[in-house]
């Protein structure tokens, strides 16, 4: 166990620097990295973080937990959902100063810019620090919660293609995410896990430098 939490800390300062070099990299940021079975978050700079949490809440756990069936969501499950969400969160009880940036990274809000923005054909230079409003993400969540996989492929196509049953999962760890921690936007950033392994390697073999 702890070289699998190992690996996710390791994960989640890499997914950091990928997000914040260079535009953010002095300046104190909050990410949500939203994976399969965890969901890193961190908070800090380049140079600091002041925390870093693993939490045991992902898309394809959330799936198996309480979304199995190919059918729309029952309002029941959605509740549960929910609450398993916010008492993942909970775990985290430091306090994030207001007006924070807020970075996310990972398929589920790179996906959900994109049905935002109505991007037929899914790029990163399109999706690349678009924002993500709370109302947004909630109104989503919604629409999404009273679709089946299947109608939710067929009305977003390519861009939710091999994910369209994880969606819901993943919009909710991010709706309570931001509501958790009263965040009214998030910017989204496809960068993350590539970039970050290349900085990371710059940074220890003195070939990038931290400018404050």
């Amino acid at each position: 166990m702890e070289n699998i939490n190992s690996k996710r800390r390791r994960r989640a300062w890499i997914s950091f620097l990928g997000a914040i070099i260079p535009e953010y990299q002095t300046d104190n940021s909050l990410l949500i990295d939203i994976g399969g079975g965890s969901t890193e978050v961190v908070f800090g700079n380049s140079k600091n973080i002041d925390f870093r949490r693993s939490l045991q809440l992902g898309v394809v756990s959330l799936k198996e937990l309480f979304f199995s069936s190919n059918e729309s969501l029952s309002n029941s499950s959605i509740e549960h959902a929910r609450k398993h969400i916010v008492s993942k969160l909970s775990e985290i009880q430091e306090t994030i100063p207001a007006d924070t940036r807020t970075l996310a990274v990972a398929g589920t809000p790179t996906t959900l810019s994109a049905i935002i923005n109505n991007v037929k054909n899914y790029s990163n230079e399109l999706v690349n620090n678009t924002i993500l409003k709370s109302e947004q993400v909630a109104g989503v969540c919604t629409q999404l919660q009273q679709m089946t996989p299947k109608e939710i492929r067929t009305s977003y196509g390519k861009i939710v293609e091999g994910r369209e049953d994880l969606l819901v999962g993943g919009c909710l760890i991010l709706e309570e995410f931001m509501k958790y921690f009263k965040i009214n936007e998030v910017i989204v950033n496809t960068r993350g896990l590539r970039y970050g392994a290349i900085y990371d390697y710059l940074i220890k073999n003195n070939l990038y430098a931290i400018n404050n």
